[in-house]
Parts: C-alpha cells; structure tokens; sequence
C-alpha cells in the first residue's frame, strides 16, 4: 500500500510537470508571434474602448487599427498602421471570429493567368472539413469573369488582391474581428502580422524544444 501510494504521488507530480512544461512551450510561441488570440486576452479593456491597453511589448511588432461601426477610425497602434489599414478594406479582410479565410491558386488560362479566389472555412463534425463557401476568378487584370463571390464588383484593385492573398505591405498576415463594446457600439479591429518565416519558426520550434527537453524521466522501477 506504501507503494502504491508512492507511485501515485509521482505520478501526479509528474503529471504537473508535463502539464506545466507543455504550458511554457506554448508560451514560447505564443510570445513569439502574438496573434488575434494575443489581442483577445484584452476583451476587457477592448469593451472600453481603452486602447491603450494593446500598446505591449507581445504586440509591438503588430499593426493594430480600430473603426467604429461607421468607419471612423478610433485608433492606430501606429502612424504606419493609421496609413496602411483604410476602413474601405474592411470588406475583403477574412473574420477571424467566423474562422473563414481566403485561398489563391495561379492557373494558366486562354489569354493569360488567370486567378481562382475561394473563401473557405472549417466545418464537419470535428471542425476540420474545409468547406468552400463561395468563389470568383480573376483575370490577369483582376476583373472578376466567373463566379458568385463578390457580388456587385467587376473586378478588385491590386491592394484589395494583396490583402485577400493574406499578404500585406512586406509580407504580412492580416485579419479583423468585429465585435461590441460594453454599451453595444459596433467596433472592428483589424490586425496585421508578419507572416512566419521558416527560419523564424525553427528558431522559436528549437527554443521550445530545449523547454521540453528540460523534462527527464526516471528509469521505469516500478
């Protein structure tokens, strides 16, 4: 019974322990590349309208702009981000909330290239069906000659296809998230990130790694 009482402390130990190392590795990357869930851990302040809550060191490297439901910008992480994010591109920006995003696929066609556009989500019983939601193809001037996604628009400028691309300015991720304030005001925030590089991403795999690897276990004795 005194062993067995001996191995089930250790074996809750060692369970805090894995718990808590796999904790600190997903801080690692999560310090590393803040993301729209580092925004979200400001929900508060956000309903507030105190912006000056986002202006953190986890968040610096991110361009952080907020319009009110008329389009009114109430707030720029900074002078570039205030210049580079316009309420008028708010409309081809993927929501993060309803997790749909955008694919772009190159094809040769008669004439020239010839761009596919898919707004896609997750769906299915575990959530990892993609689904296409609608689509549109582009020439190579990017008028939109097929297809129901963007109704109205005859063809997207050459900003409004970097964006939809997911890639912004010198290669950056970009995102909105509409939500409400605290009295019901519309807000929308849009966040724009440096996309991940390869070697950033095995620096930041290895740093993670060398946490883990602070975890040994003992010879199995019992």
């Amino acid at each position: 019974m005194r062993c067995l009482a001996l191995l089930a402390v250790y074996v809750l130990a060692l369970a805090g322990v894995i718990a808590g190392v796999a904790t600190l590795a997903d801080s690692v990357f999560e310090n590393a590349f803040p993301s729209m869930d580092t925004v979200l851990e400001y929900q508060g302040d956000l309903a507030e309208d105190r912006f000056d809550a986002l202006a953190t060191g986890r968040l610096s490297s991110r361009l952080i702009v907020v319009f009110d439901g008329d389009g009114r910008r109430l707030y720029a992480s900074s002078e570039r981000a205030g210049e580079k994010i316009r309420a008028s591109d708010l409309a081809v920006i993927g929501d993060y909330e309803d997790g749909s995003f955008y694919e772009v696929f190159e094809e040769p066609g008669e004439g020239g290239t010839r761009y596919r556009i898919m707004l896609c989500s997750y769906g299915g019983s575990d959530g990892s069906a993609k689904v296409v939601e609608s689509w549109c193809e582009l020439d190579e001037d990017l008028s939109i000659v097929d297809g129901p996604l963007f109704p109205g628009r005859g063809a997207l400028t050459q900003r409004e296809f970097n964006l939809i691309r997911g890639v912004y300015n010198a290669r950056m991720d970009i995102s909105r998230l509409d939500y409400e304030t605290s009295d019901g005001s519309p807000r929308t925030l849009v966040l724009a990130a440096p996309l991940v590089s390869d070697a950033s991403f095995a620096r930041v795999t290895d740093v993670a790694a060398r946490v883990c690897g602070c975890l040994r276990f003992p010879p199995c004795w019992w």
